[in-house]
Formats: C-alpha cells, sequence, structure tokens
C-alpha cells in the first residue's frame, strides 16, 4: 500500500519524534516490513492527531473503556474542587493535567503519586501541600 492514513499520533519525547499508527498496519509483523522505509506524512495533519489523542484514551492506554477525559473533574482532599479537565499537555518525564476552576488554571503533573481515586468522570487527587499556593491563584473565587 502506498497510501493510507494515520489513526494514531503521539509525541516521544525521549526519541524526539512522533509515534504513529497507520490504517492496516495492526501487527508488529507488519510494521516491521516498513523498518528502513522513508514515511512522507503532512506536519500539520500529523500534529492535529497528536492535539486530538492527547485528550482521549487510546485503546492501550485506557484499556477498552474509551473513557474521554476532557472535562473530567479533579478533587483534591485537602482543597476540594480543583475543576475541570481543560487540556493535557505531554512532557519528556509524563503528562501534564491543566486543570480550570476556582483556584485558577492549574498545571498538575499527572503521575501516580498524586492519585487517591481515579474513576469515570472524576478524579480524586492528594496534592503537596503548598501546591496550589505556589501554583495556582492560592484561594477558590
Amino acid at each position: 500500500v502506498r497510501h493510507t492514513a494515520v489513526t494514531l499520533a503521539q509525541d516521544d519525547f525521549k526519541k524526539r519524534g512522533v509515534l504513529i499508527r497507520l490504517e492496516g498496519v495492526e501487527s508488529r509483523t507488519q510494521a516491521s516490513r516498513l523498518t528502513g522505509r522513508y514515511l512522507l506524512a503532512c506536519i500539520e495533519q500529523a500534529e492535529a492527531a497528536v492535539r486530538r489523542n492527547s485528550l482521549e484514551y487510546d485503546g492501550e492506554s485506557a484499556g477498552d473503556s474509551g473513557e474521554s477525559l476532557e472535562g473530567k473533574l479533579f478533587i483534591d482532599t485537602a482543597y476540594g474542587n480543583l475543576g475541570c479537565l481543560d487540556a493535557i499537555k505531554t512532557g519528556p518525564a509524563y503528562a501534564i493535567w491543566v486543570v480550570d476552576g476556582p483556584y485558577g488554571r492549574l498545571e498538575i503533573p499527572a503521575v501516580d503519586t498524586y492519585i487517591v481515586e481515579d474513576e469515570p468522570g472524576q478524579t480524586t487527587l492528594s496534592l503537596p501541600p503548598g501546591f496550589i499556593e505556589i501554583t495556582g491563584t492560592g484561594h477558590a473565587d
């Protein structure tokens, strides 16, 4: 096949590139046939796919739930309602949840250490003391 669609794209900061999944390439064996070949892709389409996929789980990161993260509520055990997920930034070590709510726009590292409970529609966190004061407005509106 000379032309195909990109079905998934995500940043791969460790290798300074973009990991992509191609329509019709479903296994490692099929992908290995592409080793050593050139892939030409429109950068705007790849960037759009990365942005689109950063706000939703794909099959590997969410199991079979297919849960959308956009608008998910974030609660902290000490601070209470932090707001709803607005975006996800990707970084070299971990993703960052961008949460917009009563404490302003917070950028929270998406690390297991902070997660107390994760359920559909809501994530409960236990942020370190002073986190809101340092990263947000420091008070609820």
